[in-house]
């Protein structure tokens, strides 16, 4: 022992007094993996959600891609915000539009941000979904990936899948291992994580499965229903569109999600009911291993995923750069010309379309203030910048679409919307009709929600329009323009 008293020095720097413990900042914090902390506003009874997500905290996420890109899968944005709702007493979730993929940096993370509104008078609340890259500025804007609506009363499950297989069903054999051959030919990238499914039956046009949670998507504490879990749920549709007689796969990804109910917690083996609504929908029934309810959707509704349309979120994404439509040249055989088509120009005409004995395979809908589909000429040139075209345009073309949307007999049958001059093909100079392009950007958002029915085509008049309208149906491409005989599509 040294001769002198002990000199009680320090020598460790003094750390902050914060301890990283969200409690320490006045937030709750939450028992889910992607939900981070909570804040809740006193002035209007709503949450707020923060948390950062990354493949380093969530490395199962890098085994979900769609066209190359990693995004993080609708089912995993159902779980949470199902988790939101029950810290509101408001956990039905009766609503959920994926509005723009998610996608996920392979280097750095991003911050989420899932707010829940205060009730209305009957109780249901809004919630919003929205991230941002880590390293952006302050103030930048945030990009909102979903809107929903929860309830407060889910109702009780209707269906148990006790009796398994359902008697009937033929199994397909080596199931899991063609469906994901086709999955992956498609364009889907579904690493181990998300490979849960383990067998398939069909009866009729329903279709049963059996998913198990793979070891490579963790452990299930603190979800609801793995997001991986959930999204297996769903790979053996593939089968039910070959029972329907499809005769390709396109890349498909959920859009929106109807009646969504959470009946139990924690299940890692599950059976599944998926029966179709549609060409594009399907609903869900899930339970677990003894055929109690576990989940189910109403409605789940699908749509092509176009990763020309994705922005990149990687840390070289150039956010602060400026884009730009940029329209190319496209080679289309045109048909002959075949009988001239059919027009309607108001609600009442498609109506009597749909009345009328044999339904056409295409309607042509002029999209002008008079409802022609042939180059306005001076006689009937209008105040281009006149609020009320705009209006009275926009209000008239929504009618057209909406009865067209409305009416059975009109499932196969193709709405061509012709403008002029209201696509900037050859600079802004080139857009010379202000309220056709705005009932162009109305069509689009009905194209967005009905893929496949709608093609816009903005033409100078100089290819037939019956040649056009025999041509439709073998086009691939929603936009089209047409100047001095050259096609052009935007890119």
């Amino acid at each position: 022992l040294p001769t002198y008293a002990f000199q009680h020095h320090r020598y460790w720097l003094n750390s902050g007094l914060g301890t990283g413990d969200p409690a320490d900042l006045g937030l709750g914090s939450v028992e889910h993996p992607m939900l981070g902390a909570l804040a809740e506003d006193p002035a209007t009874g709503g949450l707020l959600f923060t948390s950062r997500w990354s493949l380093w905290s969530q490395p199962w996420l890098a085994d979900h891609a769609a066209g190359g890109t990693t995004l993080v899968p609708g089912a995993a944005l159902v779980d949470l915000l199902i988790r939101a709702g029950d810290q509101a007493n408001t956990s039905h979730l009766t609503e959920l539009v994926i509005e723009a993929p998610l996608l996920v940096p392979e280097e750095g993370g991003l911050h989420v941000r899932v707010s829940v509104s205060g009730p209305d008078e009957s109780g249901v609340r809004t919630a919003h979904v929205h991230s941002r890259v880590e390293d952006a500025e302050p103030g930048a804007a945030f990009t909102r990936h979903a809107s929903a609506r929860l309830a407060p009363e889910a109702p009780a499950p209707d269906f148990d899948l006790a009796q398994w297989p359902p008697a009937g069903a033929a199994r397909i054999d080596g199931a899991a291992e063609r469906a994901y051959g086709e999955l992956d030919a498609t364009g889907y990238g579904y690493g181990p994580a998300f490979r849960g499914l383990r067998a398939v039956w069909t009866q009729g046009s329903d279709v049963y499965a059996e998913v198990t949670l793979p070891e490579e998507a963790g452990k299930p504490e603190g979800y609801g229903l793995h997001p991986a879990l959930l999204d297996a749920c769903l790979h053996a549709g593939v089968f039910g569109e070959r029972e329907n007689g499809a005769s390709g796969q396109r890349l498909m990804l959920p859009f929106v999600w109807n009646g969504v109910s959470l009946h139990a917690t924690g299940a890692t083996t599950l059976r599944v009911q998926l029966s179709p609504q549609g060409s594009d929908s399907m609903r869900v029934r899930i339970a677990d291993a003894t055929g109690a309810a576990v989940a189910s959707v109403d409605s789940l509704v699908t749509r092509p995923f176009n990763t020309a349309e994705v922005p990149r979120t990687t840390r070289d994404s150039g956010r602060d750069h400026l884009y730009r439509v940029f329209w190319e040249t496209a080679a289309v055989t045109w048909q002959e010309a075949g009988p001239d088509p059919v027009v309607v120009v108001s609600g009442a005409d498609v109506r009597a379309v749909a009345e009328a004995g044999e339904v056409p395979d295409v309607l042509v809908l002029g999209v002008s203030a008079d409802g022609a589909f042939d180059a306005p000429d001076a006689s009937r040139a209008s105040d281009v910048s006149d609020a009320a075209a705009v209006h009275t345009l926009t209000s008239r073309v929504l009618e057209v679409v909406q009865a067209y949307l409305a009416e059975p007999r009109l499932q196969d049958t193709s709405l061509l919307a012709v403008t002029h001059g209201a696509f900037a093909v050859e600079g802004p100079h080139s857009l010379t009709d202000l309220p056709a392009a705005a009932a162009a950007g109305l069509l689009r958002s009905a194209q967005a929600e009905n893929p496949g029915r709608i093609t816009l085509l903005d033409t100078d008049d100089t290819i037939p329009l019956n040649r056009i309208a025999a041509t439709l149906n073998t086009l691939d491409e929603p936009q089209l323009a047409i100047r001095q005989g050259t096609s052009h599509v935007p890119r």
